[in-house]
C-alpha cells in the first residue's frame, strides 16, 4: 500500500504541531478502516454467489 506522506502542520517556531498531525492522523486511520471494512464486505458480496454454485453442483 503506498502513500504519499501528508505535510506535517508547522508551528511559527517551526516545530511540528503533535496534537494537530495526531488528530490528522486518527482520522486517515479511521478513513483507512472503514475503506478496508467496505473491500471485505464487496469481497464477501462476490464469494457468496460462487460459494453457492459449488454447493449445489456437489449435491446434484
Amino acid at each position: 500500500m503506498a502513500c504519499e506522506p501528508s505535510p506535517l502542520p508547522l508551528l511559527e517556531s517551526g516545530t511540528v504541531d503533535l496534537a494537530q498531525f495526531g488528530d490528522k492522523m486518527k482520522l486517515e486511520m479511521r478513513r483507512m478502516e472503514m475503506e478496508k471494512a467496505r473491500d471485505m464486505r464487496n469481497l464477501d458480496l462476490e464469494a457468496e454467489p460462487k460459494a453457492n454454485r459449488v454447493k449445489v453442483e456437489k449435491s446434484r
